[in-house]
């Protein structure tokens, strides 16, 4: 702030005390710049240490559940208001498969089936479910895959022969020994290849119908799967829906045929008619 042309005040005031208030308000005016500019960094430096805090406490929400705040009650389990799927690592993608018997719930399978009521249910369910028996259903996949694309052989061997091309234009594109026309002609001849032996093979056709089949019975399995599905119980003998099947050595069968009733004079009766054949 300085007057460059004649001031008024100057015909009141001595030029010398007009000097030192002209600095005098300069000084002023900077101060109270620099104060708003100091109010104005600790504001924003305030809400950026707000919005930190709020995404960590939504991070931590997230990832650890943030308390029984958000949580539901599905099939009588306490689950969190979050997917598991979305944070899925790479030592969770290398999970083994646990027991067929718990996977399938065969032991109580009334128990362990049923319809969800709600879409959120359906999706709480397949998100645990998947999560919880990724390689069961990381093996399913194979397994299911393999059978439909068994009886059909051209599909298989044109997906090798694209994955090869495929890896063929990879290293074409990374050679600098031919020149750019030539390699531009190669990669339309082999892009025209791929193409070929994909209608000729049927390969994508096959793909996708084997994906939509896995995808549907899959994700069938992991919507109708209660979240409090029974564990296997151990018993003797094979246990499969809820039937008991218990394998006896032949001379537990005969005493037991020994012990007398109707069943013990059926087996009696049976087992003489097995000794008269012998004879």
């Amino acid at each position: 702030m300085s007057f460059t042309d004649r001031n008024p005040l100057s015909l009141s005031m001595p030029q010398h005390n007009l000097k030192q208030l002209t600095k005098q308000l300069e000084r002023d005016w900077n101060d109270e710049e620099e104060k708003r500019r100091c109010e104005k960094n600790e504001k924003s430096n305030h809400a950026e240490e707000r919005g930190s805090r709020n995404s960590n406490n939504n991070f931590n929400n997230i990832r650890g559940g943030g308390g029984n705040g958000g949580a539901l009650r599905i099939d009588n389990v306490l689950v969190e208001d979050r997917p598991k799927l979305a944070y899925l690592t790479i030592e969770d993608l290398k999970k083994k498969a646990k027991p067929w018997r718990e996977f399938f719930s065969t032991d109580y399978l009334r128990k362990s089936y049923s319809v969800p009521r709600t879409k959120r249910e359906a999706y709480a369910r397949f998100d645990r479910n998947v999560y919880e028996y990724l390689g069961n259903y990381r093996r399913c996949s194979w397994i299911i895959a393999l059978a439909l694309l068994y009886k059909k052989p051209k599909a298989i061997a044109g997906g090798v022969i694209i994955l090869k091309l495929y890896d063929v234009l990879q290293v074409l594109g990374q050679t600098v020994a031919i020149q750019d026309s030539h390699k531009t002609v190669i990669q339309f001849f082999l892009q025209v290849l791929i193409w070929v032996v994909s209608i000729v093979t049927r390969v994508f056709a096959s793909l996708s119908m084997a994906v939509a089949v896995v995808f549907t019975i899959l994700g069938l399995h992991a919507i109708l799967r209660r979240l409090d599905a029974p564990k296997p119980t151990k018993r003797n003998g094979k246990r499969i829906s809820g039937v008991v099947w218990e394998t006896k050595s032949p001379r537990e069968m005969n005493n037991a045929n020994n012990r007398g009733g109707i069943g013990g004079i059926i087996g009696s009766l049976i087992n003489r008619n097995k000794t008269q054949r012998r004879t």
